[in-house]
């Protein structure tokens, strides 16, 4: 490789003339392979604090036609919920970390100069997680005059009529929440910190105010789910539907590394039928639950893939299903 990348988040780049040998890391977070094998030089430096600090994505390096979403954005990182199957704690940590709003606005503006992009999509894990930075985001979208539309991950929980107006009159036209589980005592046993109740008035918020793009994802194959359980998923993923959202996803269980799902898969009686991550990709069965097996957690999925695409007009869901036909 022509270099090492220091995974730190320090924004360095350990050239090979800075490496006296391919076994020796020479940074703390820094990976590599030795003879075939992963070797790490240590714990991982200490989590960035400013965000700030970092320059601006070299994009220039890099050949943006090949890329679907352009106008990718990051502007957080880190998620405090707690949620049992989420790899978010383990590759960013638990704490709450923001680029400034001043920041965030200059790369969008930055894009729009350079490559003309007019819509961007936030990959934060919770874009609204704090209430404050979200007002100031879209006060100073109008206070800059900025004219581009955008997309992002909400928490149903933390979206507010007020907050959906005003994400609305500052561009946005898609948001997504993780819906997950279709029940109270659901939500409660994977740690969602949500209420089936906040979900609905969520999307109902944001289809008031005519948000374009409502998109809700579920996760089938939780430790503690029933047949029971997975119908009242699937029938509740229907009834939001029914109160504007426009698009409905669903995804198996993927305990990955570092989810609590995977430290406490005995405990929680999941058993993992492979360990070939590339198998790992949510529409894969790759693990059994204590109450679910490998060919009913199966049967379940396509049942409820094709009560989902359903809902769709035909073209939508002769599309959507060709391409869920040929993963599961």
């Amino acid at each position: 490789v022509p270099y090492f990348l220091h995974f730190s988040e320090t924004g360095e780049v350990v050239q090979p003339s800075d490496c006296h040998t391919a076994s020796a890391p020479v940074a703390l977070g820094l990976m590599s392979r030795d003879n075939g094998k992963a070797a790490s030089s240590g714990p991982p430096a200490p989590k960035r604090v400013n965000l700030d600090e970092l320059p601006l994505p070299a994009r220039d390096l890099l050949d943006l036609d090949r890329y679907y979403q352009k106008g990718a954005i990051i502007s957080s990182r880190g998620c405090p919920i707690d949620c049992n199957f989420c790899a978010c704690a383990a590759i960013v940590g638990r704490t709450y970390r923001v680029h400034s709003v001043k920041y965030v606005l200059d790369e969008i503006e930055h894009l729009m100069r350079t490559y003309g992009y007019r819509f961007f999509d936030f990959h934060d894990d919770t874009f609204n997680l704090q209430k404050h930075r979200v007002f100031d985001f879209c006060r100073a979208v109008h206070e800059r005059e900025l004219d581009f539309e955008w997309g992002c991950f909400c928490r149903a929980a933390q979206l507010t009529p007020e907050m959906a107006e005003a994400m609305a009159g500052a561009g946005c036209r898609v948001v997504q929440f993780g819906v997950e589980a279709g029940s109270d005592v659901m939500l409660k046993s994977i740690k969602k910190a949500t209420s089936v109740r906040q979900i609905e008035e969520a999307v109902q918020s944001a289809a008031g105010v005519g948000i374009q793009q409502i998109v809700c994802g579920f996760i089938i194959g939780h430790a503690d789910d029933t047949e029971e359980s997975v119908r009242d998923t699937i029938n509740f993923g229907l009834r939001l539907r029914e109160l504007g959202a426009t698009r409905l996803t669903l995804s198996l269980l993927t305990p990955y590394p570092g989810t609590e799902v995977y430290i406490r898969r005995k405990e929680l009686g999941i058993e993992l039928l492979t360990r070939d991550w590339e198998q790992y990709i949510f529409s894969r069965v790759v693990m059994e639950t204590k109450h679910l097996k490998r060919g009913r957690l199966r049967e379940l999925y396509v049942d409820g893939i094709c009560k989902f695409l359903s809902t769709l007009n035909q073209d939508k869901s002769a599309s959507a299903f060709r391409e869920a036909s040929h993963v599961v």
